[in-house]
């Protein structure tokens, strides 16, 4: 065979582009020593795809075996495949484009045996089936695995999925679909397998992200998607519009799409979710003694009379304790027999109650100074303030991008109520009601016992202001302290005292 010298219509940057990623493509094998060097190696690959000169031609001007152009071409593809973008990675230059323009174009191939897999019928030739995607210029962004020649072009878009990727793109907001999913572990993976049909998933939104939905946040964050919480529509819309699981779900989903929800929910994976689950049991266990005192208190008064004067004048905790040494008889349909029984009843409830918070509470106090040592350590902030501002935020702290965040989410952050020449704000009557009964309490605190905070009221009443009005400065002020105390402690830093 003859050889002699040729031209490929290609600048020299392309060839010294695939140089360079087959010099790192080598490296990574380890490969020590070849035939041929990264640049012939290019020179070959470039050849081939841009010329289609065979395998055999190729041999003979480069001086190697045609097994070695075989493999030498076949790594340089692969290389170049592995650079070529995905179509999630396709869709999302889409997103940013007016429209996109997808055609199906044949490759031509030579003759081979089997003829009726790649004979196209409608380019008349052999050849495999490509799909490309590209801007509104013609510029390319994704070009699809090949399929036999014989394959029709909607059929090849349904294969890659092209259809369901360009439908998740669109800006509009359109219904792509719906489903049900049950509400378990095995429903939350069915439901994210369908999600990932879609093609790439930019943000998710959930309502109730904090009881209903946290099951589904957990496992939805798990898989690193972006989700918010989304709102329940208000009585408005869902007059109008009705209401129904589908109904809610493209609310949320149009919600999540136009950046009209963009709360971050809270993470529920921490000591902090320890804690509230602690909160919890130890606010029904309260809940309950308190219960059986006024029971216990209101069965002393209805009780007969002799039983009543000795149980006349105690305190609760000595009333407690004189129902407890209470030794009924055995005849229960007696009054006073049956008095006393119900009454030492119901002192042993709370008698049980009360280990029970005092076990619960030594816990709470653990975990609340291991969580948030810095918020302890702030003047006028105990277990229980402390443990509801942590569980206010969360065991994510930084998903309050802002301290004026976190005063809004407490109610603390300052309204206009301002009319006429009057210029004034009042309290936020939102957010979460007992974050800001934490504030409160702390406010309360500090004006009876903190120098500081007592010169300040002292200061801002001369100036005019009435009480509730420097309760409302002081809980800004507060939610300020709270909110560094918190971030500190979240990023392991301390700030200097001052």
């Amino acid at each position: 065979m003859l050889v002699y010298p040729s031209s490929i219509d290609l600048s020299s940057s392309t060839l010294r582009y695939l140089t360079e990623q087959l010099a790192v493509r080598q490296r990574e094998i380890g490969t020590r020593w070849r035939r041929l060097p990264a640049s012939r190696q290019a020179l070959l690959a470039l050849a081939h795809l841009r010329c289609g000169d065979t395998y055999a031609q190729l041999a003979a001007g480069f001086g190697i075996g045609i097994a070695t152009v075989y493999r030498y071409i076949r790594e340089a593809i692969e290389v170049l495949a592995a650079l070529a973008p995905t179509l999630a990675e396709a869709m999302e230059t889409a997103r940013t484009k007016a429209f996109v323009i997808l055609d199906g174009t044949l490759l031509p191939i030579d003759r081979i045996a089997a003829d009726g897999p790649y004979n196209s019928g409608k380019h008349k030739r052999h050849g495999m089936n490509a799909q490309v995607l590209t801007d509104p210029f013609g510029r390319l962004l994704w070009a699809s695995p090949a399929l036999p020649g014989s394959t029709h072009d909607l059929t090849a878009a349904r294969t890659h999925e092209i259809a369901d990727a360009l439908a998740a793109a669109d800006p509009l907001g359109r219904p792509l679909g719906d489903r049900e999913f049950p509400t378990t572990t095995q429903g939350y993976r069915a439901l994210l397998m369908w999600l990932i049909t879609f093609g790439h998933v930019q943000v998710v939104g959930v309502e109730c992200t904090g009881s209903y939905g946290a099951g589904l946040t957990t496992v939805l964050s798990a898989a690193d998607l972006t989700v918010v919480e989304v709102n329940a529509p208000d009585r408005g819309t869902r007059h109008t519009r009705g209401k129904s699981d589908p109904i809610d779900a493209y609310a949320a989903a149009r919600a999540a799409a136009s950046g009209r929800a963009t709360a971050i929910p809270k993470s529920h994976t921490g000591t902090v979710e320890a804690l509230r689950q602690l909160r919890v049991a130890r606010a029904s266990a309260i809940k309950a003694r308190t219960q059986a005192i006024n029971q216990l208190i209101g069965l002393r008064v209805t009780a007969p009379e002799p039983l009543r004067a000795s149980l006349t004048g105690l305190t609760r905790t000595t009333l407690v304790n004189r129902c407890l040494r209470l030794r009924p008889g055995a005849d229960l349909t007696c009054p006073t027999e049956a008095a006393r029984y119900a009454l030492r009843q119901l002192a042993r409830r709370i008698r049980m109650l009360t280990e029970e918070i005092d076990e619960v509470t030594e816990r709470l106090t653990m975990l609340t100074t291991s969580a948030g040592p810095e918020l302890v350590a702030l003047f006028g902030v105990g277990t229980e303030t402390a443990g509801q501002l942590l569980v206010t935020a969360g065991d994510n702290p930084e998903r309050l991008r802002t301290e004026a965040a976190f005063a809004a989410l407490c109610g603390a952050a300052p309204v206009p109520a301002s009319s006429g020449r009057t210029d004034r704000h009042r309290l936020s009557r939102g957010g979460d009601r007992q974050a800001n009964r934490a504030l409160h309490m702390i406010a309360v605190v500090r004006m009876r016992y903190c120098p500081r905070t007592r010169a300040y009221v002292a200061r801002r009443t001369q100036q005019g202001l009435s009480k509730k009005d420097i309760i409302r400065c002081l809980k800004r002020f507060i939610a300020r302290e709270v909110y560094h105390a918190l971030t500190r402690t979240h990023n392991g830093s301390t700030a200097p005292s001052t």
